[in-house]
């Protein structure tokens, strides 16, 4: 069932609606990447008799996946918000008014309908955005416990329970902080930030699924890799007003290994104007999540590149497909980029290296461009 909600909302409090009510938990997603851990979670991790609805904001186009995510019988409701100027505008404001809104949260996201009893919250970056919901639903007198699943890099080295003391003042025992039950990872031994929650292991997606691969291509359909042997994967330092030298860096690695040995995979909230200028190779944008095309192709003489992005690295802690990998964050100038800055972030990398390079070295993070080329020739993926 396909749930459109308006920006009305519906009559009466919730708490005069609840009884007769089953209880039910409910997912919020606002990336590919999240839909596809939902289905996971959903299909392997909960239990079958667990009723679960699906919140998808549009932050990122996802209209292609809500009626293929209502026909494939997992949730029991797709709620489709229409929130992407909202969600643009929470993450800019400054503290004071974010608090605001949390104090506040049934006036500023009206537009969501509560009208069930959701014992739990399955979410994947706590951001403004997200807070704003937990506080609607606690004001509309649930208390639904919070769940945490892997979003990539954010989760291993961003710490979601730092205390917001003037919100935690108001919401005491239910302030969002004191409600995070637990957090789903996929290598729960490469966290190291957080402490107020218990980490637990994600179950691994099997890559003999085929169950859960059916969902998948009728979900998000199927996408061959890239021909190009170098894969660069662009993050979001564009959209979070970041300064990066990433271009500058790509420019000069295709320098090395041909402009038509590389493509660029550019992040879903860039355009992809800026590389097709130099004249590099970018892959066309598809509904297909990186992870559903490595899942049914595998990575077979592929090199994955990017600066500091956990997507990448997706193949092996996702599948435990590994490919040749390089993080190339030390190689150009990073401004003020959460992820990097972040105390864990270089804890993250010696962890996975450490893990990923047992048998043979596959992860890479060089100090300079003369080391990496040198690994380059390790792999037998570069000559002169």
């Amino acid at each position: 069932m396909v749930s459109r909600v308006a920006s009305i909302r519906l009559a009466g409090s919730l708490a005069a609606m609840r009884k007769g009510r089953n209880k039910l938990i409910l997912f919020y997603c606002n990336t590919p990447y999240h839909l596809f851990n939902a289905i996971h979670v959903k299909k392997n991790v909960l239990k079958p008799d667990v009723e679960a609805d699906i919140m998808i904001s549009d932050l990122i186009d996802l209209q292609a996946y809500i009626e293929p995510l209502s026909r494939c019988g997992l949730f029991r409701k797709v709620i489709a918000l229409s929130d992407r100027d909202l969600v643009r505008g929470f993450n800019q404001l400054k503290e004071p008014e974010k608090t605001k809104i949390y104090k506040s949260a049934s006036k500023f996201m009206a537009h969501i309908q509560v009208t069930q009893d959701y014992t739990g919250l399955y979410c994947f970056y706590v951001d403004p955005y997200l807070k704003a919901l937990y506080y609607l639903l606690i004001q509309e007198g649930l208390r639904p416990a919070v769940h945490l699943i892997e979003d990539g890099l954010s989760s291993y080295v961003v710490d979601f329970s730092e205390s917001q003391d003037v919100v935690n003042r108001h919401y005491k025992k239910k302030a969002l902080t004191n409600n995070i039950s637990e957090m789903l990872l996929y290598e729960p031994e490469f966290c190291l930030v957080a402490e107020r929650y218990p980490v637990y292991s994600l179950e691994k997606i099997k890559k003999h699924d085929s169950g859960l691969k059916t969902i998948y291509q009728d979900v998000f359909g199927s996408l061959p890799l890239p021909q190009e042997k170098f894969i660069f994967f662009e993050e979001a330092f564009l959209d979070n007003y970041h300064l990066a030298s990433d271009l500058i860096m790509v420019k000069e690695l295709a320098g090395l290994v041909g402009k038509e040995n590389i493509t660029i995979k550019p992040h879903p909230r860039n355009s992809p104007d800026r590389w097709l200028r130099q004249g590099l190779k970018v892959m066309t944008r598809s509904k297909t999540p990186w992870e559903v095309s490595v899942l049914f192709n595998g990575l077979a003489d592929k090199v994955l590149l990017t600066a500091s992005s956990a997507a990448p690295l997706n193949s092996s802690i996702v599948f435990e497909i590994q490919a040749p990998t390089f993080l190339l964050y030390k190689l150009m100038q990073i401004g003020n980029s959460v992820q990097v800055r972040q105390r864990g972030f270089h804890d993250f990398v010696d962890r996975a290296m450490e893990k990923y390079n047992k048998e043979r070295v596959e992860l890479f993070a060089p100090n300079n461009q003369q080391v990496m080329l040198e690994q380059l020739k390790y792999i037998k993926a570069w000559s002169q």
